[in-house]
């Protein structure tokens, strides 16, 4: 007679362990939230810009165009270096008490904002486009009429189809004491910097950065640069609509979803 053979107890699994067996993998919803901070770092990351030189002995400018969305934008930096500064800066001040109040700045940049058109040409696919430029004058902390270097800036916006577009860029007139130029394209989203033209029209390699050291040795010499763009892949986003906040807002909600998911057992 073969002894009876009890059948071995099945294993006992404890409360933590039926947790842990019950807990979603979090390698999906973890790696979407890494895939989403890639993003916002990306987005985030300040693009090539031009050159400024941080202590310049003459006038230098400095200007930028940024497609971005249905518009572009153009900032043009006039840095005064100290010895032309100091003779705007006597000219700045109308009443000649040493000081440039406020009224002085705000006649100034009216001036400039009325002879914007002088200071920059825009062609978007050979049709000149006009652009109304805001002035800003920066003196810093200095308000009287030494030789203290300060800052004009120039902006504007214009809107962009979408579409392949050829951008050509000119500066105007140089002023008095005249130092180098330095024309730059910062493409954001969703343009693309397809290639550099020359005067004929003809492609070269990208090259968003264009310098001119020294001034025009004549009026004709041309101080310009041309560009060929066009909208990559990405989605068309509008103008003005928060990208960043929102990604961030996203990111949070997926963080809390894959916490809450790990953290709540299912029901059984």
């Amino acid at each position: 007679m073969r002894p009876s053979v009890k059948p071995a107890p099945a294993p006992q699994l404890t409360t933590a362990a039926i947790r842990k067996a019950e807990r979603p993998a979090l390698g999906r919803p973890l790696r979407l939230v890494a895939m989403v901070a890639t993003m916002v770092a990306a987005l985030t990351t300040p693009a090539v810009q031009a050159h400024p030189e941080l202590t310049p002995a003459r006038v230098n400018r400095y200007l930028t165009l940024t497609p971005r969305g249905n518009q572009m934008q153009l900032r043009l930096l006039l840095l005064f270096g100290a010895e032309p500064a100091g003779v705007r800066r006597l000219a700045l001040d109308a009443d000649r008490n040493g000081t440039i109040d406020d009224a002085e700045i705000a006649t100034e940049s009216s001036a400039w904002r009325a002879r914007g058109h002088e200071s920059l040409r825009l062609l978007v696919d050979g049709t000149v486009t006009a652009v109304a430029l805001q002035a800003k004058i920066d003196l810093g902390t200095d308000r009287g009429t030494g030789a203290k270097p300060f800052v004009i800036e120039l902006t504007g916006r214009v809107a962009l189809p979408f579409g392949e577009r050829r951008i050509a860029l000119e500066v105007g007139p140089d002023l008095p004491s005249m130092g180098e130029t330095e024309i730059s394209l910062d493409a954001g989203e969703p343009w693309s910097l397809i290639a550099t033209l020359d005067a004929a029209g003809t492609r070269h390699a990208p090259q968003p950065l264009v310098s001119y050291p020294v001034a025009r040795r004549s009026p004709e010499e041309a101080r310009a640069a041309s560009y060929l763009i066009r909208p990559t892949g990405a989605a068309v986003v509008p103008s003005g609509f928060p990208i960043v906040p929102t990604i961030l807002v996203l990111l949070s909600l997926l963080l809390g979803a894959a916490l809450m998911r790990f953290v709540r057992p299912k029901k059984r």
